[in-house]
């Protein structure tokens, strides 16, 4: 019944280890989740560019700064996401300005 909904798979902590289900029926994007350390680390960044490769829509969670912003958009995210916006709604063009921003250069250390 999910083959024909288009999927997205949450990258948790460990998924380097656990691995992603690239060939899953209707996966068309990365969910980027996990613990903050996580989400900064090279394996994260390697993950979402393998995605990206794929031709997957990469989608970065909890995104509530904009240097989070800059590094989602650095390591090829298409969209983010944070609960500031939804809380206080006046944020929401500040998020805005965020994700028009070009993105910088990212360097896998």
């Amino acid at each position: 019944m999910l083959a024909d909904l288009p999927l997205a798979f949450a990258v948790q902590d460990g998924a380097g280890d656990a691995g992603i289900p690239w060939g899953a029926p209707g996966l068309r994007c990365l969910f980027l989740a996990g613990s903050d350390r996580y989400k900064l680390s090279a394996e994260l960044a390697e993950i979402a560019a393998a995605g990206k490769r794929q031709g997957l829509l990469i989608h970065g969670a909890r995104c509530n700064s904009n240097k989070r912003a800059r590094y989602f958009a650095s390591i090829g995210c298409d969209s983010f996401d944070g609960t500031g916006a939804s809380t206080f709604p006046k944020l929401i063009p500040e998020y805005l300005e965020w994700a028009a921003a070009p993105p910088p250069e990212h360097r896998i250390a």
